[in-house]
């Protein structure tokens, strides 16, 4: 199982064969919920800092993550999400619940946890009340 780790907090994760997709799936979903276009400075920020924090990414794995993340931009969030929505409704909560988890150990992301619930809940298609 792969845990999201914030100094004294850990963050329960989905179960994954593979840290680093593991990681970048929720930075994805996550970059997703943050802009629908390519991802701004800030946005970047957001990510690098989520990638250190909650995976122990350092930059070099981060910036090879983003690559990709930046590229869905260029070409239309609407295939990724898709690829949200075609998981089983378990991973789909699994991830869901990872990002809130994320967003109340961020204090940049934190305000804005209602938004993020409701976009979350609509990139995964699911409840609300189920993350």
């Amino acid at each position: 199982m792969v845990s999201a780790k914030e100094p004294d907090h850990e963050v329960p994760s989905a179960p994954a064969a593979d840290p680093a997709a593991d990681a970048a799936e929720v930075l994805l979903l996550l970059r997703l919920v943050l802009s629908d276009g390519a991802p701004d400075k800030k946005v970047a920020t957001v990510l690098q800092r989520v990638a250190r924090r909650a995976f122990g990414l350092n930059e070099a794995d981060f910036l090879e993550i983003y690559v990709s993340l930046r590229a869905l931009g260029e070409a239309g969030a609407a295939g990724a999400a898709a690829h949200f929505q075609e998981k089983p409704r378990p991973e789909k909560v699994a991830l869901g619940r990872t990002i809130m988890a994320i967003c109340r150990h961020d204090e940049a992301l934190k305000p804005h946890i209602g938004r993020v619930r409701s976009r979350v809940a609509v990139l995964l298609d699911i409840e609300e009340d189920g993350i």
